[in-house]
């Protein structure tokens, strides 16, 4: 029997989502995959989706294009404030939308994902760690730290040097740091509190040395 999630999800608020591959494995193993999950995250964004993506990419351009009107004009079920896709886990920021939008989204997201990466590596089974986790993010000072929790992942946890940071390519970050944003993501709420790009960046670097200090702990307690 599934067990029952204890979070209710609630339009307009904001939640951390993360989950990893079952027994720490990497369930990105190349370019190709990062780019496919992020894929994934944009084509499952909408409370009209009716078909997988793997027949979507399959259509004509003509019926692609009539597809994405369609998408566009039925309202999205969430809204990224956040990410990074890191290589055996992602971290997700996000403000439900719609009634069950997380979990639908989560769920079709993470199902498709599942599906190609067996297809594509010729293997059986659950891919991820059990059911997604979820933090309500509870005040705006815990919605800022977030953010900067997950886009410092990549150096907090050793896998780029911090002079790399910001050419990490699979999170968020770069849309908070180029002024003209992203469809994809919304970064103006977090950027709302800093009033510059600038001081948000400065945010960032600020205590990157803690992060990687509470990382170690985390590795300890096996957490995230």
């Amino acid at each position: 029997m599934a067990t029952q999630r204890k979070l209710v999800f609630v339009n307009n608020y904001i939640y951390h989502v993360y989950n990893r591959g079952i027994d720490e494995r990497d369930i990105y193993l190349c370019k190709k995959d990062y780019l496919r999950f992020i894929e994934l995250l944009k084509f499952y964004n909408s409370n009209s989706t009716k078909i997988s993506y793997s027949k979507f990419i399959k259509l004509s351009q003509k019926d692609k294009d009539k597809f994405v009107q369609q998408h566009d004009q039925s309202g999205n079920l969430i809204e990224i404030l956040a990410y990074c896709l890191m290589p055996n886990h992602f971290h997700l920021l996000l403000r439900q939308s719609l009634d069950g939008g997380i979990t639908k989204y989560l769920s079709n997201v993470a199902n498709a994902y599942a599906q190609y990466f067996n297809l594509k590596y010729k293997r059986k089974g659950t891919l991820y760690q059990g059911a997604f986790k979820a933090v309500f993010i509870e005040s705006d000072a815990q919605l800022t730290h977030m953010s900067r929790y997950i886009h410092i992942n990549p150096v907090v946890s050793s896998l780029v040097e911090l002079s790399k940071l910001e050419c990490y390519p699979w999170s968020s970050l770069k849309y908070y740091l180029n002024s003209t944003g992203s469809d994809f993501v919304n970064s103006k709420l977090v950027l709302s509190y800093f009033g510059s790009i600038e001081k948000y960046k400065n945010f960032i670097y600020d205590q990157i040395d803690y992060g990687k200090e509470l990382e170690k702990i985390k590795h300890a307690i096996n957490d995230y």
